[in-house]
């Protein structure tokens, strides 16, 4: 008996997931831009859970094939990481 692969998959349930969770990280990029702009800096904890986020998206910007977007936010990520 010959086993079959299932070749239907349904790209747009996955670009929902891609969008909502994106939208997160997005969101939390905000969040630290304002805290930068009020404080002046972010808490250590702050910067490390934006470094994961941004690490995420660019992730998964890549694997989508979304090669300006996965650019622009290995940008944002340096900037966040090499930040004094």
């Amino acid at each position: 008996m010959e086993a079959r692969l299932d070749r239907s998959f349904d790209f747009s349930v996955l670009f929902d997931e891609y969008r909502d969770e994106a939208r997160q990280q997005l969101d939390l990029l905000d969040g630290a831009l304002l805290t930068l702009e009020r404080a002046g800096a972010l808490a250590e904890e702050e910067r490390a859970a934006l470094l994961r986020a941004m690490h995420t998206l660019k992730g998964n910007s890549g694997m989508l094939g979304l090669a300006p977007l996965h650019d622009i936010v290995h940008r944002i990520e340096d900037v966040f990481r090499f930040a004094p």
